[in-house]
């Protein structure tokens, strides 16, 4: 059973990967597999933002093409 909402964990998620970039970003080597997982971590986060808006949105206008075959 969930005890948050979903924009609760999406705005925790979010402060997450934003803080592991920082800490990653901060590390003065570069290497591949460093830039690897910053630009995933950069991507999830993109993801999460999608997600977000999408969730604000009250009402959504669906329509419906095709057949339905009993």
């Amino acid at each position: 059973m969930l005890t948050t909402l979903p924009q609760e964990e999406i705005t925790s998620l979010k402060q997450n990967l934003r803080r592991e970039i920082s800490k990653l970003s901060g590390v003065p080597e570069n290497n591949i597999p460093k830039y690897i997982c910053i630009n995933n971590l950069n991507s999830k986060l993109e993801r999460l933002e999608e997600i977000e808006k999408i969730l604000t949105i009250d009402k959504y206008k669906i329509v419906f093409i095709g057949t339905i075959v009993h």
